[in-house]
């Protein structure tokens, strides 16, 4: 039985992770991931670089579907390693500062003819 309250959508999207969040524009690499699945609130990353749970992460997701690129920072809740893919699987929690973003993402995921989904209201 699903726990969460939205909606997740298995696809993968080109992701760009950097430690530090809202501060992570400075020194430091960047790491290239990709989204599992996607939601409103969060996302399942592959990433063969770890975050320790409770970081907060500067992420840069291109959607792939919609051809837009979301920047916003997320909270790792989760991290597990993947052996058969040699990944880490890490589920982060979205830290939605815009509504824009919000938007950017029911528009994505949901599309424009479906209108809201009912846990929005």
């Amino acid at each position: 039985m699903e726990k969460r309250k939205d909606k997740r959508f298995k696809e993968w999207n080109k992701v760009v992770l950097k430690s530090g969040g809202r501060n992570a524009d400075g020194p430091g690499p960047d790491i290239n991931a990709y989204t599992y699945d996607l939601s409103i609130k969060g996302a399942k990353i592959y990433s063969e670089q770890s975050f320790p749970v409770g970081s907060v992460v500067r992420i840069q997701i291109d959607l792939a579907r919609s051809q837009q690129a979301l920047r916003l920072d997320a909270e790792v809740r989760w991290i597990e390693w993947n052996k058969e893919e040699k990944v880490y699987e890490m589920g982060v929690e979205f830290l939605h500062e815009l509504s824009q973003t919000i938007m950017a993402l029911i528009k994505h995921l949901y599309g424009e003819p479906t209108g809201l989904p009912a846990s929005m209201y």
